[in-house]
């Protein structure tokens, strides 16, 4: 072996030798120890944002593909112009599927990434490598940090973060020795941050922060040796016009994107908004010490924060703000890391108020950095008077950092499911209407009914004038069929918010359930103009078209569902009936195929394929389906035989539907080989009911001869009553 001592393994040996080397390990270990629990299939998809992020977004399921990545740059989805995460997540799933376990490990190495940019970041700008170590090891471990990790729809938090850290090593760099190329590579940067959270806003200013301290290109007072140019204000100011321009740029676009999720100042009165972002400063300087009782969702007190509250909490912000320009000269640092953490939070700090919540751990990301940097250089400087302060500094630090380790991955835990993060943020916080809303959904999700019911109810004791609890209210209503209440709770959330694509589909739901086609599709219209992809709504209308026999328009319908969510089995379903109707049973059978892909167990997915395969003659086939179906539920028949005889022989003629009656009996009869005598009585009633009386004929005559002995008399006249109904050209029809 070489000798050399450039060698890559002579490299490496020198690089383990350093203490940075250990120190970037140590950073890996420990985010690694804590968070590597979420890279597991306990931890799933949550119900808040990721159906939107990933779950239900078909632009990122359909990975990286020209047009996904034209809908990435040109998209306002979620409320947010980020192409960079969406662009990172369609890369993930052409990575991982849809397992969340892929999601997660990401987030986790962008995460460490992030701990490791900043210890490099600090140490290289300031030559304190244990401080920065420390620094970095607060930010890998804090346990307010675990929201912007464990969350998938936080992608945003950790991808625009790295890209704030890189650029501030390239602002470093530039900093050390200014070109044009340099400075380049900190625009790039800078751009891609933006592209991939607006939060990179308040950027620039913190590279003014950093010209101060600790890369002293300007000072307060007397210069101070420094490896990096010096320069003045001004200049500086002006050196990062081209930052402020891009910043500017960016606000709009910002503002664009989150329309109707900000508040008016109707629902949130200036006043208001500023008491709760002074009780939010403070809060989250309380959150640093004292991390406890964390949740994702905090609800906002509106009229009952009590004044005094925003009083004591503007007395104590002004008496830092004054102590640190009092000790600037003497410690920069002071200065530089509160101003840091006020700047950087006023994006995030309320005078803007999106959404109902009065603060969020995943703000303090970013921000905290520079309180981190205010308590670890302060605490440096504090004990460099000690004679003996390595062993107490040590025994601190290592204590610090496992307390924050172990509450950080108790906190994880909580994030394994909806059902674990809800019911946590509802041990730790009270009157939190929408962590009940969201138990609720995961309950649904689960098929607990019951228990999502009194979720809801709980919720709207909270907050009656909550739209979303109302509907959602509506849809377990729904599925118990008490379907007047549904529509009541409908109407109560259009009544709080018109605009709601969701209400308006699942009120038009019901009214069609009930017969009422035309307020069916008036809201189902209502719906598409709000939101012209909505699946729900085009569902229906596809349903609605289907059966008053115009099928391009409901193939159509079904057509744009599967563009928003390609694996949609009931869009597939649906499809496949149109195609069957329009004399394509080829075609069916493949849309059936694709839903059978994407929804096995489905019962009635399974049977449609099964009747497809019949038509088309393949036999074996369609046998192999039928048999699957009766594993899948062994009392299928008689269901299915109900309803299409309601849909044959009811006295109401908006409640019969001769075709729909036809095909479900055939497909009974197709499964029992044609040998069970009430699918082909029934079969009977409904080429009757279509006045197809020859067939009507045969088949009856054919279920009277499969009658058993033992049959009931009774039983044996009816049949031969509805034989002569069908012989003198008159169709059944029920009592």
């Amino acid at each position: 072996m070489s000798n050399d001592p450039t060698t890559p393994a002579t490299t490496a040996t020198k690089f383990l030798q350093k203490p940075t080397a250990w120190i970037v390990v140590g950073l890996i270990v420990a985010v690694f120890a804590v968070y590597g629990q979420t890279v597991s299939s306990e931890f799933e998809f949550l119900n808040v944002d990721d159906p939107d992020y990933v779950t239900e977004n078909a632009h990122v399921q359909e990975g990286l593909t020209v047009d996904s990545i034209i809908w990435s740059f040109t998209a306002y989805h979620a409320y947010n112009w980020h192409p960079l995460t969406w662009l990172s997540l369609q890369l993930d799933h052409d990575l991982f599927g849809l397992k969340s376990s892929g999601f997660h490990f990401t987030n986790v190495l962008l995460h460490a990434l992030n701990a490791i940019l900043l210890f490099f970041v600090l140490n290289r700008a300031t030559n304190a490598v244990w401080c920065s170590a420390f620094v970095a090891a607060l930010f890998a471990l804090h346990p307010t940090h675990v929201e912007s990790v464990a969350w998938v729809t936080e992608r945003k938090d950790t991808l625009s973060t790295f890209f704030w850290l890189v650029t501030m090593a390239t602002y470093t760099h530039y900093a050390l020795k200014p070109s044009l190329g340099r400075y380049a590579l900190v625009v790039v940067a800078f751009v891609l941050g933006l592209m991939a959270k607006p939060m990179l806003v308040t950027l620039p200013a913190v590279l003014l922060l950093l010209d101060y301290w600790p890369l002293r290109r300007w000072q307060l007072g007397d210069r101070q040796h420094s490896d990096f140019a010096p320069a003045s204000l001004l200049r500086l100011v002006g050196e990062k016009l081209p930052l402020f321009v891009l910043v500017a740029a960016s606000i709009p676009l910002t503002v664009r994107a989150q329309g109707v999720v900000v508040r008016t100042f109707e629902q949130f009165p200036l006043t208001l908004r500023i008491e709760n972002s002074l009780v939010s400063y403070v809060q989250y300087l309380w959150m640093t010490f004292w991390p406890r009782n964390l949740a994702i969702f905090y609800p906002h007190p509106q009229e009952a924060l009590p004044h005094w509250h925003a009083i004591a909490s503007s007395v104590l912000l002004l008496f830092i703000t004054a102590a640190s320009l009092y000790l600037a000269k003497r410690s920069p640092y002071l200065l530089v890391g509160w101003l840091w953490y006020l700047g950087t939070l006023v994006p995030v700090i309320g005078i803007m108020q999106v959404g109902q919540h009065a603060y969020a751990d995943r703000y303090t990301y970013v921000p905290t950095i520079g309180f981190y940097i205010m308590l670890v250089w302060g605490l440096a400087e504090v004990s460099a008077r000690w004679s003996q302060r390595l062993v107490p500094l040590g025994a601190v630090t290592g204590v610090v950092l496992l307390a924050c380790g172990i509450m950080t991955w108790k906190q994880t835990r909580h994030w394994r499911t909806s059902e674990t993060l809800w019911s946590h943020t509802l041990r730790v916080t009270r009157s939190n209407s929408t962590a009940h809303d969201y138990l609720g959904m995961a309950f649904v999700q689960k098929n607990l009914l019951a228990e999502a019911h009194e979720e809801f109810r709980t919720s709207l004791r909270i907050n009656p004038e909550s739209a979303a609890t109302h509907g959602n209210m509506a849809i377990i209503l729904e599925k118990f069929g008490r379907y007047e209440e549904a529509a009541r709770h409908f109407e109560a959330s259009l009544r709080i918010h018109d605009k709601s694509a969701p209400a308006h589909a699942g009120l038009a739901r019901i009214r069609d359930q009930q017969g009422r086609s035309v307020d069916a599709e008036r809201h189902f219209a209502a719906a598409l103009a709000i939101d012209p992809a909505f699946p729900d709504a085009h569902l229906g209308l596809g349903n609605i078209r289907r059966r008053q026999g115009k099928l391009q328009e409901s193939l159509a319908h079904f057509e744009s569902v599967l563009e928003r969510m390609p694996n949609s089995a009931i869009a597939h379903n649906n499809k496949g009936i149109v195609l069957e109707a329009m004399g394509k049973p080829a075609d069916a059978v493949k849309a059936y195929r694709l839903a059978k892909t994407n929804a096995p167990d489905d019962l009635l997915v399974r049977l449609n394929l099964a009747h497809s395969l019949y038509e088309t003659g393949k036999q074996e086939s369609a046998a192999q389906e039928f048999r699957a179906t009766f594993d899948i539920d062994k009392n299928w028949p008689q269901a299915a035989l109900l309803e299409a005889w309601t849909k044959a022989t009811h006295p109401e003629a908006s409640q019969r539907n001769g075709n729909e009656a036809l095909r479900t009996a055939k497909i009974v009869c197709q499964a029992t080989d044609f040998r069970m005598a009430q699918g082909l009585d029934v079969l009977a009633a409904a080429y009757a009911e279509l006045g197809k009386f020859e067939e009507a004929i045969v088949w009856e005559k054919k279920a009277i001869e499969l009658l058993p002995p033992s049959i009931a008399p009774e039983i044996a006249k009816e049949l031969q009553q509805r034989l002569k109904s069908y012989l003198s050209g008159k169709p059944h029809r029920q009592n």
